[in-house]
């Protein structure tokens, strides 16, 4: 995990637990008190899942290009055709 997503993942914990500190102990009716928590958890979800879908992306991202390195190598067709002679010596055997 890198520093920055560390980071983003401590300050959304601070927040949530500084907002739950805070509406806790202001002093307001019960049930204004439980709009605001559901108000600060409803934020709170909606932080979590951007940073979930920019993971998301990022990791897509990365994998594609890891793909593509990896398929316009020279190597590429040499491994492709090993692995699909591979297949084809295991159905072999297999039938036999």
């Amino acid at each position: 995990m890198r520093t920055s997503e560390k980071i983003l993942i401590a300050g959304v914990i601070g927040a949530a637990a500084g907002a739950l500190a805070g509406i806790l102990f202001a002093p307001e009716e019960g049930k204004k008190t439980r709009k605001n928590i559901a108000k600060s958890i409803d934020e709170i979800k909606e932080t979590v899942e951007d940073f979930v879908a920019k993971s998301s992306e990022t990791v897509s991202e990365k994998v594609r290009a890891g793909r593509e390195a990896v398929m316009s190598s020279p190597m590429a067709d040499k491994v492709s055709d090993k692995i699909k002679n591979g297949k084809e010596a295991v159905k072999s055997a297999a039938a036999n």
